[in-house]
């Protein structure tokens, strides 16, 4: 990542960021949809086939602490109905989605991908 071209005219003390994470039980009916963030504020909103709307979450580092110094981490859980898709079709959806180099990055903005 220290490296990124995304990152190359960003100072290396000001260099935050956030993830987004698909967790799935072996037998894929539970799982977790986390975000994690160094930055002061992250938002996400997620939504279900049952929703009418999506739900929206703003998630902001505790009061007193310094952006980088410390990860927030939240997550909603959900049950999987048999017929819908698998996680690893929603996984490979996700990763193709925030994937630099076929969807476009706001200015300033850094992607991050787990091995």
């Amino acid at each position: 990542v220290s490296d990124s071209p995304f990152l190359r005219n960003v100072p290396v003390d000001n260099r935050l960021g956030g993830v987004i994470v698909l967790k799935c039980s072996q037998d894929e009916s539970t799982g977790e949809f986390l975000w994690a963030h160094s930055t002061n504020t992250m938002m996400v909103s997620y939504m279900s086939i049952a929703d009418r709307k999506p739900k929206t979450s703003l998630s902001v580092l505790p009061k007193g602490i310094a952006p980088g110094s410390q990860v927030t981490v939240e997550a909603v859980p959900f049950k999987r109905r048999p017929a819908t898709m698998d996680c690893q079709t929603i996984n490979y959806t996700l990763t193709k989605m925030h994937d630099p180099t076929t969807a476009p990055i706001t200015r300033g903005a850094a992607v991050a991908q787990a091995s």
